[in-house]
Parts: structure tokens; sequence; C-alpha cells
């Protein structure tokens, strides 16, 4: 088959926004998948996971603030609830978390732009804070997803040619 130098080119063209469809939606759906596991873990304690310790447990002092204030003994709830001037400040940090594509589709972002999830996920020791990570296990519980996802992306991309 003879195919010109400008055929070829076309089909070079095609190949290109086909990989990165195909990408950007694979990349999409993993960053989606350790949203939504990073969320999962709010709740309850979690054990080490992938390297990253397991949550210490909160002082008694400390869930007993946390009632007082609107909160309960979850040590990811985020900022208390606290009424100032008849309103309400706050925002639980699981809501917090959000996911995105950048770099043309090319990078899936997970996080948070609520400081406080900084401090849990790495500890701040002089805020009494112990790291109680929730996005890098969540990231690590889901490799498997990530390498089956983007394998599934190559080969829909090399059908699609």
């Amino acid at each position: 088959m003879n195919i010109t130098m400008r055929q070829l080119m076309q089909r070079f063209s095609q190949a290109r926004h086909i990989i990165d469809s195909e990408m950007t939606r694979a990349i999409q759906k993993c960053a989606r998948k350790v949203r939504d596991t990073a969320t999962k873990k709010f709740g309850f304690y979690q054990p080490a996971s992938g390297g990253f310790v397991g949550w210490a447990k909160l002082k008694p002092a400390t869930v007993r603030r946390k009632l007082k204030a609107g909160g309960g003994e979850d040590p990811l709830i985020g900022h208390y609830k606290v009424a100032r001037r008849n309103r309400i400040h706050g925002m639980p940090l699981m809501s917090s978390i959000s996911d995105y594509v950048t770099d043309g589709g090319w990078t899936g972002v997970v996080g948070t732009d609520d400081p406080i999830g900084k401090h849990h996920e790495y500890g701040a020791p002089k805020a009494n804070i112990p790291p109680r990570p929730f996005l890098r296990p969540a990231l690590h519980e889901e490799q498997d997803f990530i390498r089956d996802e983007t394998k599934d992306a190559i080969r829909r991309a090399i059908r699609r040619l």
C-alpha cells in the first residue's frame, strides 16, 4: 500500500489526538478513584498503609474539645464548627478533597486547598498534630487500578488507530 507523506502526517496527527483523548479519560477516572478512596478514610482510624504511618488516637481532651465544638472523634473532621457572631465557620476536610486533570490531560491531581489537610497528611509537631495521611495512602492503594486503567487506555487507542 502506497501512502503519501500528507496521508502519513494525517495519521500521525490523528494518533496524537486519539492517544490524548484515551489517556485523559483514563487519568480522570484514576484521579476520581484516588479521591474516592481518600474520602473513605474519614470516620475511623486508619492502619499503616504503603509505608505510611497508621493514625494516632486522639487524646481524650481533644475528643472532648471537638465534641463541644460540634465535631466528633473523627481525627480528620477538619475545622471545628465555631460560631462567631451568629455565623458558622469551618468546612469539613473531606468535603474539600477535589480532583482534576492538567498538563493537557496527562496529569491527574488529587488534593485539598484546606490548610488543615497538609497538617494531617504530614503532621504538624508545633500544633501537636501527628501525621494522619489520607491522600498518599489512597494513591498507593490504587496503584493497580491506575496501572490497569492506563494499559486499557493504550489498548483502546491502538484499536482506534
